[in-house]
C-alpha cells in the first residue's frame, strides 16, 4: 500500500473527529502511586508520565493533544488520568490503526506552535489535516487501518528476517 496511490483532501481537524474536549485534570505531584495511566505534557512514552491511584478517570479509545508544551498527539487504549491542559479526540471511526495514522498528521497540524504560543481549544479544530479520501470524499479511513496494519506486518517480517 503506498500513500501515492490515494487521493488526499484537507480536514479540519473538527469535522475529522465529534468531540473535541480538555479532560479533567489531576495534579500528578499529589497523587499516590497506582496502576492508572497518568497523561501529562509529555513527547516521549506516549504521553505518560507514570502510574497513579485514582478513581475519576478518561475512558480508553482515544487520541490526546497536550495544548502546551510538546504539542503531541498520542492513541490511548486504555483508561488514563490527565494533567492539565490535555485536549481528548473521539469520533466512532477511531480505532488503535486509525488513530496511529491520524496522530503524526495532527502533529505536523501543531508544529508551528511553541511553548510561548500554544494552540487554543477555540481555534485548534480549524487546524487542517491532510487525510486520504474516498471515491466520495469522505476520509479513508479503511485505507488507514489497512495501510497502518501494512506498516506493522512489514516490521514484524524484517525481524523475522534478520
Amino acid at each position: 500500500m503506498k500513500l501515492t496511490d490515494r487521493e488526499w483532501k484537507a480536514f479540519r481537524i473538527g469535522d475529522v473527529f465529534s468531540s473535541i474536549k480538555i479532560s479533567k485534570s489531576a495534579d500528578f505531584g499529589k497523587l499516590k502511586n497506582g496502576d492508572t495511566a497518568f497523561i501529562g505534557r509529555t513527547g516521549s512514552n506516549n504521553g505518560i508520565q507514570g502510574f497513579v491511584d485514582m478513581d475519576s478517570v478518561q475512558d480508553a479509545d482515544c487520541i490526546t493533544v497536550g495544548m502546551v508544551g510538546t504539542l503531541r498527539a498520542f492513541w490511548h487504549g486504555h483508561s488514563f488520568a490527565t494533567s492539565q491542559n490535555i485536549c481528548i479526540l473521539r469520533d466512532e471511526h477511531l480505532n488503535e490503526m486509525t488513530a496511529l495514522f491520524l496522530c503524526p498528521m495532527i502533529d505536523r497540524a501543531l508544529s508551528k506552535y511553541t511553548y510561548n504560543h500554544p494552540v487554543k481549544l477555540g481555534t485548534f479544530p480549524n487546524e487542517i489535516i491532510m487525510l486520504p479520501v474516498t471515491g466520495s470524499g469522505a476520509p479513508d479511513y479503511n485505507f488507514m487501518e489497512h495501510y497502518i496494519k501494512d506498516l506493522m506486518l512489514q516490521k514484524y517480517f524484517q525481524y523475522l528476517v534478520m
